[in-house]
């Protein structure tokens, strides 16, 4: 009809041109600028379109006398977002990306779960140090089967470990290795247990000497059936021994072995002077 004044719609650009696209975009999103400086413009499919998966696009108002506005600025989403950091899930790696992820298999620090690998991981099987689980692979884990130092559990390799069949020094538990370790059957010296190898143990049957216990191997133990010297108890090998049946010299008790013995049936080559009264009667009868 003559003179009638149609509406505007979003849908003219076939008649619009592509003029019409390149101002409303220019003008939004900068690409007329400076010498030197140029911005590529997000893809659309069409003019003023609203989502083209990439750029979030208001609708444009283009009138019959051909000038078009803006009334939503055409904005681009964030293009280079951050990495996706706290997923929660399985299967998760990398430090920058999923720190302090939750779930098992993880590969990172952090992480929490099972299976993880980095530090500071709970779980179990984890690979780093201050894990918290079992069989966990570096220092300060908490658990058993750890390897490193620090760990709370049995098994463990390392340094200063809590638990059993550890491996270091400083251990707490049984057949520790290393020195310092409490429990039984330790290697090394001043562990607190028996059967312990090495240097100032307590228990019985210890390697080393000043165990505390008996039948022990070394020097100054205490207990029975002791090897090495200035034993205490009997049946001891070595020097300075309390008790009876020593071998050594010095002991005290019956039926050493020796020199300057005190006891009854002393085999030192010594007079009936030598013994004490009490020995002489014995003799005599």
């Amino acid at each position: 009809m003559a003179g009638s004044h149609r509406a505007p719609t979003r849908w003219t650009t076939a008649r619009r041109g592509a003029a019409l696209h390149t101002v409303a975009v220019a003008a939004t999103l900068g690409t007329v600028g400076s010498a030197g400086v140029s911005h590529a413009a997000p893809p659309v499919d069409t003019i003023c379109s609203e989502f083209d998966g990439d750029t979030l696009l208001a609708p444009c108002d283009i009138s019959d006398d051909g000038t078009a506005s803006a009334s939503g600025a055409a904005t681009a989403s964030a293009a280079a977002s951050d990495p996706y950091r706290g997923f929660v899930g399985i299967g998760s790696a990398g430090d920058a990306l999923n720190d302090g992820a939750l779930g098992s298999t993880n590969v990172g620090s952090s992480n929490i779960g099972s299976s993880n690998t980095g530090s500071y991981n709970t779980g179990f099987d984890n690979d780093g140090w201050g894990n918290t689980g079992s069989g966990n692979s570096g220092s300060g884990n908490a658990g058993f089967g750890n390897e490193g130092f620090g760990n709370t559990g049995s098994s463990n390799t390392g340094v200063g470990n809590t638990g059993w069949f550890n491996d270091g020094w400083a251990n707490t538990g049984s057949a520790n290795s290393g020195s310092l370790n409490t429990g039984t059957g330790n290697v090394g010296w001043a562990n607190t247990g028996s059967a312990n190898g090495g240097f100032a143990n307590s228990g019985d049957n210890n390697l080393g000497w000043a165990n505390t216990g008996s039948a022990n191997g070394g020097f100054e133990n205490t207990g029975g059936l002791n090897l090495g010297s200035s034993n205490s108890g009997w049946f001891n090998i070595g020097y300075g021994n309390t008790g009876w049946f020593n071998v050594g010299s010095s002991e005290t008790g019956v039926g050493n072995v020796g020199s300057v013995e005190l006891g009854y049936g002393s085999n030192d080559g010594g007079t009936s002077e030598d013994l004490p009264e009490i020995a002489k009667q014995q003799l005599a009868e």
